[in-house]
């Protein structure tokens, strides 16, 4: 057996025993760097099997450049110390590892996407899974055909669009991205496809897109002091935000972009605060930026592309982004000026200072190592945005 199939099935075994806890305890957590461990289709009640399958195709068109495998090297096995057998081991070892890696990626991104588009994941009998899963596509597609479009779909829903990314409980990145290739059966049935059949680019696949692309090189901004604000008013707008909370090594960065991906290099078109940064300069940072429509484009690699929230900078304006709070229950942001207003002191700054005007639903190119939606809560949507949250609902 392959390597990556041995590490695969190791991991579904451990998802297979936290669920099992999960479900007697506390309701499992969702996990947007990883697909759904399982034999799973895609149901939205009413929809036919032609939108399924378009929906199907357009989130392989997404997703399938989104490669944990880029990002990690061939590097982590590529010596081990044992002479020309042992390193000829590593390297298939780490060649394995990442393959396993990219399908994760894949898998994930074609699950959120779908998910955000208003698609329920359904989880079949792991063995009629498995026989489902040695089926042709014809006859892949036949069989689920009916269960597409019903309001009680055949097996259990697990998994809905629920804004996840906002909640502090819930994973939103991994670094092991987890997969098996015959799970995803609304791929096959729809492209057939497998996820083993999207190569990352530096193993000879299909190539990265270039999508998304400010999510791996916005920079991190200079900062102002509340007394240069002014000056820096003369060429364009302020943007104050505060951020606290980020969890693990480092913590996810607070990406925000203007629509366009325009770069110059210097954060005024797109920065990154990460959590490093504001230890040392909170509560509050202050980002000298271009006019324009302003969206959260992503949490680290996790792109907002699918729908962000967004607000207008003007020249001359400075906007309070808010106070985003990456652990709690709720991400927020608080726009409540006031401690805002006492950092800034007492000045033109402090008496321009508004808050952001946020919509959801701003889209964007993809990239990076995921993709799903971000949405702020009672904040509008977007004309003509009706993914997430602007979908009627649906009982689970």
């Amino acid at each position: 057996m392959k390597l990556w199939k041995v590490v695969a099935t190791t991991l579904a075994a451990c998802v297979a025993a936290g669920g099992a806890a999960g479900a007697a305890g506390k309701p499992a957590k969702v996990n947007l760097g990883s697909m759904t461990i399982g034999y799973t289709y895609y149901n939205r009640p009413g929809a036919d099997v032609a939108t399924h399958d378009a929906d199907v195709k357009a989130c392989v068109a997404v997703a399938r450049d989104l490669s944990w495998a880029q990002e990690q090297p061939m590097s982590t096995y590529q010596s081990t110390g044992q002479g020309i057998l042992g390193d000829a081991l590593g390297n298939a070892m780490n060649h394995d590892v990442a393959l396993h890696g990219h399908y994760g990626a894949v898998g994930a991104g074609v699950e959120n996407c779908m998910v955000v588009r208003g698609w329920r994941v359904v989880m079949v009998p792991e063995n009629e899974g498995i026989a489902l899963s040695k089926l042709g596509q014809a006859a892949l597609a036949a069989k689920l055909a009916p269960w597409i479009g019903s309001a009680t779909p055949h097996g259990k829903v697990v998994r809905t669009f629920g804004n996840d990314a906002a909640f502090g409980s819930n994973q939103r990145l991994v670094n092991w991205p987890k997969s098996l290739d015959a799970y995803e059966l609304s791929l096959t049935a729809a492209t057939n496809q497998a996820l083993t059949d999207f190569r990352p680019q530096e193993l000879g696949g299909s190539g990265g897109s270039g999508g998304g692309a400010y999510l791996w090189q916005a920079p991190t901004p200079r900062l102002l002091e509340p007394g240069q604000i002014a000056a820096a008013l003369q060429t364009g707008g302020v943007i104050i935000v505060s951020t606290t909370g980020f969890s693990g090594k480092g913590g996810p960065s607070l990406v925000m972009a203007l629509s366009g991906h325009i770069e110059v290099g210097d954060g005024r078109g797109s920065f990154a605060i990460d959590a490093r940064l504001m230890r040392k300069r909170a509560p509050f940072a202050a980002i000298a930026v271009l006019p324009g429509q302003w969206r959260i484009a992503g949490f680290g690699m996790l792109n907002f592309c699918l729908g962000a929230p967004s607000f207008e900078v003007k020249a001359g304006e400075v906007i309070y982004a808010g106070a985003f709070d990456f652990a709690a229950a709720d991400l927020g942001p608080s726009l409540a000026l006031d401690g805002a207003k006492g950092w800034l002191g007492a000045g033109s700054a402090a008496e321009a200072l508004r808050p952001a005007s946020y919509s959801n639903g701003s889209t964007d190119s993809c990239g990076g190592y995921g993709v799903y939606a971000l949405e702020i809560k009672g904040a509008p949507y977007a004309d003509g945005y009706h993914w997430g949250g602007a979908m009627p609902p649906v009982a689970p």
